[in-house]
């Protein structure tokens, strides 16, 4: 299952670094960027229709929109950096709307050391040493990638697909409405999507809705009828089931493990 993170795609000046111990992340895509160094362990991360595995010292940058997931190896710590193409416009320009053939790269040991020291030991405030750094490292990208024009690739699809879910899920969807969206044929649409989410419309769509709804459980100020038809399921026994089936307990359990 993949998701659109739209926090990470609209918002100005964006930019959060910090620390993962054995992370793991689904698949997702946003607008920002997003920077890993592995500092100890190894982790497997896939980008677009590629998967490599980073160990202790490699680093990996996401472009703008690239669908990506990874997952820890063994016991693994992980700098995380995501920025707004705002934040870095030089580098945003050169790349916007391109793709990279390779998302694995390596720095210099001074580069490594200057890393350290603006992000690593204390968290050095200084917005200029940040992103004087961030544009080093970056440059390092440039000399290992090549790009290309981002066009109609199963990932410019993918990106497409989940946005139309995103602002239609709460309405009675189906896949002849995301090919009008697409301007596709139906029959290609329905070869190409289940080329790309290995399920059907409406169990992905179900999912989608799911994971809304898990974020509202959180919420016990919202009833669970309210939960239900605010994320496009038609009756709560159609949400208890969906649910259930996806997850193995009902909303109700599932909000009672959350408090």
């Amino acid at each position: 299952m993949i998701f659109h993170y739209h926090v990470l795609s609209t918002k100005k000046s964006y930019f959060d670094a910090r620390i993962e111990e054995n992370p793991t992340w689904s698949f997702h895509f946003h607008k920002s960027l997003e920077l890993l160094y592995v500092i100890d362990g190894e982790i497997e991360c896939t980008v677009n229709d590629k998967t490599d595995i980073l160990q202790k010292g490699d680093f990996s940058l996401c472009l703008s929109n690239d669908v990506h997931a990874g997952r820890s190896l063994c016991d693994s710590r992980l700098f995380v950096c995501i920025f707004s193409e705002d934040y870095v416009r030089s580098f945003s320009s050169f790349t916007d709307g391109k793709v990279s053939d390779c998302f694995k790269f390596r720095c210099r040991e001074p580069l490594i050391g200057y890393l350290n020291e603006v992000f690593l030991k204390g968290g050095n405030q200084d917005f200029l040493m940040k992103k004087s750094c961030l544009y080093a490292i970056l440059n390092e990208y440039l000399h290992t990638a090549t790009l290309s024009e981002r066009g109609k690739t199963g990932t410019d699809s993918t990106s497409k697909i989940i946005d139309f879910v995103e602002q239609n899920y709460r309405s009675d969807i189906a896949l002849s409405d995301v090919a009008d969206f697409l301007n596709y044929d139906y029959h290609y649409t329905s070869r190409l999507f289940h080329s790309l989410f290995k399920m059907s419309f409406s169990d992905f769509v179900s999912l989608y809705r799911i994971k809304k709804a898990a974020e509202l459980l959180d919420d016990r100020s919202k009833k669970i009828l309210e939960i239900a038809y605010e994320c496009g399921f038609q009756s709560v026994r159609s949400f208890n089931n969906r649910f259930k089936s996806f997850t193995g307990i009902s909303p109700r359990e599932y909000r009672r493990e959350l408090h």
